[in-house]
C-alpha cells in the first residue's frame, strides 16, 4: 500500500483464511475453595494461573458457587499441548495467602477434578504519603504513583527476562474493575494536596515510584512545573499483613538535557537524524525511568540536536539515519537542571548497496505455495524484518536486504515453518 503525503487511503480490505490446524481439547479444572476451618468461599471473582515446566501463563478470573466450587477452562491458545504434562495451579484471593498446588498431571481428555484449596486468611495492607514538586515543598497533583512487589518482579525477570509494562499485570482485577486477588502492582494518582494511598497490597517488600503520566489528555492542564519533572523512587518499603504504612513521601526530580551534533566520519553535518537516549547498562534500572522517558529529537540543517526532559543519570546517546550506521553510542552524564552539551556523534556512510533475494516456496508434494510469507532479517538503519508474499507460482522477491549473512523463513497457514 503506497501512501502519498496528505492522502487518505480507503478500501484497504483484508481477508483472513481459516487455519486447517487441529485444535486440541481444552483443559478443565474443578474443585473447591475453602478457609482453613473448612468454611466454603463463595466468590464473585478470584485470580488463578496455570503453569508448566517452561513457565507461567497469564492469569485469568474465576468464580465459585455457594459451596465454594469452581470450574476453570483453559483453551488451546493459552497452553500448547498440556495433555500428559505436569502443571501447577495457583489461586489468588484478596485477603488470603497465595496458594499453589504442584504436580498435577493433565490426562489425555484434559479434565482434572477435585483440585481443592484450603486458603489461609491474610489481611491486605496499604502505603500512603505525599508527592512533592522538585522544590521539595509544593505538593504535586495528578502524579501517578505505583507500588510493585519486588518478589513478583524477580519472578517475572527469571521467567521472561523483562519487567513488563505498566498496567500489563493487573490480572487480579475482575471484569467490572473490582479487585479479586493480589496484584503484582498497584497504582493511583495524587490528589490536590499531593496525597496518595495505595490499598489492597500483599505483605512483602515494595518499590514505590511517582512519575508524571504524559499520556493523558489532561496533561496540558497540569502544573507547568511538572513538565520538567522526572520520577521519584522509594526502595525497600516493607509491608506486613494488614499494615498501614504512612509517611512514604516522594519528591520529584528535576530533569536535564543533552545537546550536540551529528556528523559524518568526514565531518559533514547531517540533518534529519533521529537521536535518542537510553539508560546505560550500569545505570539503575528503574521502571519509572524506563517508561516515563523516551526523549528523542531530530537534527537541524547544521546537524545540531537537543534532547529535553532527560532524568539525571548516565545515558547512551544513539543516532539513526538510513544509509548510515553508528559504531559506538557515546555516554552522557545528566545532572538536575543542567544541559550536558558538546556531544559529537559520528555516523559512517555505507559503501555497499542494498541486495535482493528471490526464489520459490514449494509445498511438501512439490506444488508451488501460493500466498506463503517469506521473511529475512535485515536490521540496519531502521529497517527491520523484511517480508514478502509468494505469487501463484510460489515465487517471491525480497528487496533492500543488507549484504552479508541473513536468515530466510517461509511459512503458510497449516504448514510448519521452513
Amino acid at each position: 500500500v503506497t501512501v502519498a503525503e496528505g492522502a487518505d487511503c480507503r478500501g484497504v480490505d483484508l481477508t483472513l483464511e481459516k487455519s486447517v490446524e487441529q485444535e486440541p481439547a481444552p483443559v478443565t479444572l474443578s474443585g473447591r475453595l475453602v478457609k482453613t476451618d473448612g468454611t466454603a468461599l463463595a466468590l464473585t471473582g478470584f485470580a488463578w494461573r496455570l503453569s508448566t515446566t517452561p513457565g507461567s501463563f497469564p492469569s485469568s478470573e474465576g468464580r465459585t458457587d455457594a459451596d465454594g466450587r469452581y470450574v476453570l477452562t483453559l483453551g488451546r491458545r493459552s497452553v500448547a499441548r498440556p495433555q500428559g504434562q505436569e502443571v501447577a495451579l495457583e489461586v489468588c484471593v484478596l485477603g488470603f495467602r497465595r496458594t499453589r498446588t504442584d504436580g498435577l498431571l493433565v490426562p489425555a481428555d484434559g479434565v482434572l477434578n477435585e483440585v481443592d484449596f484450603r486458603l489461609e486468611e491474610q489481611p491486605a495492607g496499604s502505603v500512603s504519603g505525599t508527592v512533592f514538586l522538585p522544590d521539595g515543598q509544593s505538593p504535586a497533583e495528578a502524579v501517578r504513583v505505583v507500588a510493585f512487589s519486588q518478589a513478583r518482579v524477580r519472578e517475572r525477570l527469571e521467567r521472561s527476562g523483562s519487567f513488563g509494562s505498566y498496567g500489563s499485570h493487573r490480572s487480579s482485577y475482575g471484569r467490572y474493575g473490582q479487585q479479586v486477588g493480589w496484584s503484582d502492582q498497584e497504582a493511583t494518582f495524587s490528589d490536590e494536596r499531593g496525597h496518595y494511598r495505595l490499598t489492597g497490597l500483599e505483605p512483602g517488600t515494595y518499590t514505590v515510584e511517582a512519575h508524571v503520566d504524559r499520556s493523558g489528555d489532561s496533561f496540558a492542564a497540569f502544573d507547568e512545573r511538572l513538565h520538567e519533572a522526572v520520577p521519584a523512587i522509594r526502595d525497600e518499603v516493607v509491608l506486613a499483613a494488614g499494615e498501614e504504612t504512612t509517611g512514604q513521601d516522594l519528591t520529584l526530580g528535576k530533569s536535564g538535557s543533552i545537546s550536540g551534533t551529528v556528523v559524518t566520519t568526514e565531518g559533514e553535518p547531517l540533518s534529519g537524524v533521529s537521536v535518542s537516549a537510553s539508560l546505560a547498562p550500569s545505570a539503575r534500572a528503574s521502571r519509572a525511568l524506563l517508561f516515563a522517558t523516551g526523549s528523542n529529537a531530530h537534527t537541524d540543517e547544521t546537524g545540531r540536536f537537543l534532547l529535553e526532559r532527560v532524568p539525571p543519570g548516565t545515558w547512551n546517546v544513539g543516532a539513526s539515519l538510513p544509509g548510515f550506521s553508528q559504531r559506538q553510542a557515546p555516554t552522557a552524564v545528566v545532572k538536575p537542571g543542567e544541559e550536558t552539551s558538546g556531544l559529537s556523534l559520528r555516523l559512517r556512510r555505507h559503501e555497499s548497496k542494498w541486495a535482493s533475494v528471490s526464489g520459490r516456496v514449494l509445498l511438501p508434494d512439490g506444488r508451488p505455495a501460493e500466498q506463503a510469507r517469506v521473511g529475512a532479517d535485515s536490521w540496519l538503519d531502521g529497517y527491520g524484518y523484511r517480508w514478502a508474499v509468494t505469487d501463484p507460482d510460489g515465487r517471491f522477491e525480497l528487496s533492500r536486504i543488507r549484504p552479508g549473512r541473513t536468515s530466510l523463513r517461509a511459512w503458510k497457514a497449516g504448514y510448519a515453518w521452513s
